[in-house]
C-alpha cells in the first residue's frame, strides 16, 4: 500500500490538480495544510467527497519539517510517496513507485527527477535548463534531468517533490524531519538514513513535472533558501559538509572584496568567472534569447545560493529546538 503525502500552502488550484492526477491510483492521499488553512481547506473538503482516499490534516505552524512529520505519522501505507502540491504527475507514477520497490527490495528510499513542463514560458524553460545543467548545478543537476539508468544514490540527486520512502524508517524512535530546516530538510534526513546503513536509489524514469519560478526574484528567493538550508544542515551535521556547497559563498565574498579592493589580478579573476558564465550559458541553453536569459540566471543562482549559505551560518536558526 502506498500513501501519497502532500504538504500544501494557500494555493488550492495547484494542489487540487496534483491530487486529481494521482487519485485513481493512490491507495491513500494525505494532505497536510501547513500554515493558515482557511484558504485551501474548503476546496479540499469539497474534493474529499469525491475522493474517499483523501485525508486532510490542518496545522497552523508554518514549518515544512513539522508538516512532513505530521503527514508521515498519519500515513498508513508501507510506502510513503512525497509529492509537492504544484507537481504534475501521471496516474502511472504510483504504480511505477510500487514496481521500483519490488525491483529493488533492499532499497529504503527511491526518488526521481522533476522536469520542466513543456508548456512553460521561455524564462521557466531556461531556468529549468540551468538547474539541469552539470556546468551550473554540478551533482545536483540530476534532480532536474532524466538521464542514464537506475543507480544507487546519495542525497544530492534526490528531492522531496518526488521521493518515496519505506514507512518503517519513521516507526517508533526512527527517523524524523528536522524541524529547524525549512529547506533541505530531506537532504539531512537522507544523509542520516545513509549513515544508519539505509540504501537509496535514483531512478530517472520515475519523473514528474514541476513548474519553475516564473520571474527572476522568485527564482533568486528559491535558490537563496536552498543555500540557507544547506548551511544550516552543514552546521547540524558537520560530516555532511562538502566544499562544493561553500563555493558560491566564497564567490560572493570574493566579489565584495574585489569591488572594495580592486587590483588588476582581482579583476582578471572576476573576468575568468564571467567567461565561465558565458561558456556555461552557451552549453546549457539553446537559442539566442534563452542564452541571454541564462547569462542572467547563472550568476544570480550562484550569488543567491552563496548569500543564502552565508545567511544560514549567521542566522542562528540551527540553535532553535529540533
Amino acid at each position: 500500500m502506498i500513501s501519497v503525502v502532500i504538504v500544501t500552502y494557500p494555493r488550492s488550484e495547484s494542489v487540487i490538480r496534483c491530487i486529481q492526477s494521482i487519485s485513481a491510483a493512490a491507495d491513500e492521499i494525505v494532505v497536510v495544510i501547513d500554515g493558515e488553512p482557511a484558504v485551501v481547506a474548503g476546496a479540499l473538503e469539497v474534493l474529499q467527497k469525491s475522493i474517499p482516499t483523501l485525508r486532510i490534516i490542518k496545522q497552523h505552524v508554518s514549518c515544512k519539517g513539522s508538516a512532513r512529520n505530521a503527514g508521515c505519522l498519519a500515513a498508513t501505507g508501507d510506502i510513503i510517496y512525497f509529492l509537492d502540491d504544484d507537481v504534475r504527475a501521471s496516474p502511472e507514477i504510483v504504480a511505477l513507485v510500487a514496481k521500483k520497490f519490488q525491483l529493488y527490495p533492499s532499497a529504503d528510499v527511491i526518488g526521481g527527477p522533476n522536469l520542466t513542463p513543456a508548456e512553460s514560458s521561455r524564462f521557466q524553460k531556461t531556468a529549468g535548463l540551468i538547474l539541469a545543467s552539470p556546468f551550473v548545478s554540478f551533482s545536483m543537476s540530476r534532480r532536474y534531468a532524466a538521464h542514464g539508468q537506475d543507480r544507487i544514490s546519495t542525497d544530492r540527486p534526490l528531492i522531496l517533490c518526488n521521493l518515496a520512502m519505506r514507512r518503517s524508517l519513521f516507526s517508533g524512535d526512527g527517523h524524523r524531519f528536522d524541524e529547524r530546516l525549512h529547506y533541505n530538510e530531506e537532504n539531512l534526513l537522507l544523509w542520516q538514513i545513509a549513515r544508519a546503513g539505509g540504501r537509496m536509489m535514483y531512478c530517472p524514469d520515475l519523473a514528474v513535472y514541476h513548474d519553475r519560478r516564473a520571474a527572476l526574484l522568485p527564482f533568486a528567493r528559491q535558490v537563496f533558501g536552498s543555500g540557507k538550508g544547506r548551511a544550516v544542515m552543514s552546521i547540524i551535521a558537520p560530516l555532511s559538509f562538502s566544499a562544493v556547497f561553500a563555493m558560491p559563498a566564497l564567490l560572493v565574498g570574493y566579489i565584495v572584496f574585489a569591488m572594495l579592493n580592486p587590483t588588476t589580478l582581482r579583476v582578471i579573476l572576476l573576468a575568468i568567472y564571467v567567461l565561465y558564465v558565458i561558456l556555461s550559458a552557451y552549453l546549457s541553453a539553446c537559442g539566442t534569447k534563452e542564452r541571454l536569459i541564462a547569462l542572467l540566471l547563472i550568476p544570480v543562482a550562484h550569488t543567491a545560493y552563496g548569500a543564502g549559505f552565508i545567511t544560514g551560518i549567521v542566522s542562528g536558526s540551527w540553535k532553535t529546538k529540533k
